[in-house]
């Protein structure tokens, strides 16, 4: 494809598309393949910032080394003296990035690595969190085919928060994750809760069934609007609970629309257009 500023990469055996920048670099892990994803992404700019897109559905078989990919990555972006790395990833794009993000922090010691998911696949394999979707089961049929090499891998690297729990012992508090899921999808539940209790996690769980929790990003952007949105779908908990549950979600996610704006439209080509618009200077998430 032309008329973008991407540059292609291979990635091990996956393909990736490299943009310079200034500013924070971005490994944004998309749900779909990067052929899909890249004129979306390249239409939204994301601020200008460097950029990585890699695709969940080019790495789904792993038939490379995870650890090779994020290798591959800092040889092509040169992001390896880089103080902070941002990485952002939805759904399958979430297994991606929290175990990318995991590798990255190990690589670079020095370095502040903050991830953010929403509705994450955390365990592909094994599946502690239960089979996602028929898709999933699929998958993993698949990478059965692909020989010893691409099982190994699945085996080693299949649960991220193993990998999520290594990098925070040793990032000392320079690594950080932020998880939004829908608490009234059981599926996404299990899935997020893999991560709860691992130093340096965020667990935002928003009362909003759709998987990628799309209303949340939906106008109007006021911050008191967001929040009695959120208090009146959390009505059955205590009210004084409910409050601080309302601002310390509607916090997560007006931070997250700040500093990726069309964040949902980035990560999930297809859907419903979202009308988010750029808004303030980059915002950390609470734990960031």
């Amino acid at each position: 494809m032309t008329g973008d500023s991407f540059r292609n990469a291979r990635l091990g055996r996956y393909p990736a598309v490299i943009r310079e920048g200034s500013g924070v670099p971005l490994l944004l892990c998309h749900s779909h393949a990067v052929a899909k994803a890249r004129s979306l992404v390249a239409a939204h700019a994301v601020d200008g910032r460097p950029l990585a897109l890699i695709g969940a559905m080019d790495m789904r078989y792993f038939v490379s080394s995870p650890a090779d990919v994020v290798r591959d990555l800092l040889d092509a972006t040169g992001w390896g003296n880089e103080a902070r790395i941002d990485v952002v990833g939805c759904s399958a794009g979430g297994h991606t990035a929290l175990l990318s993000g995991a590798l990255l922090s190990l690589a670079l010691p020095a370095a502040v690595v903050s991830i953010t998911v929403v509705s994450p696949i955390v365990a592909m394999w094994p599946p502690l969190g239960g089979i996602r979707a028929p898709k999933h089961e699929m998958i993993l049929a698949r990478i059965e085919t692909r020989g010893k090499k691409a099982r190994a891998h699945l085996h080693r690297y299949g649960d991220a928060a193993a990998w999520i729990a290594k990098a925070a012992a040793a990032a000392e508090g320079r690594f950080s994750v932020n998880v939004l899921y829908p608490t009234p999808n059981e599926r996404d539940v299990a899935q997020a809760m893999l991560l709860a209790g691992i130093p340096g996690v965020e667990l935002f769980g928003a009362p909003i069934k759709n998987h990628r929790l799309l209303p949340l990003f939906a106008p109007p952007q006021s911050d008191n609007h967001l929040i009695q949105i959120l208090q009146k779908r959390l009505s059955d908990m205590p009210e004084d609970t409910r409050s601080q549950e309302a601002v310390r979600l509607a916090g997560a996610v007006l931070a997250l629309r700040r500093t990726y704006p069309q964040i949902t439209e980035l990560l999930e080509a297809g859907d419903a257009p979202m009308q988010i618009t750029p808004s303030s200077p980059a915002l950390p998430l609470p734990g960031a």
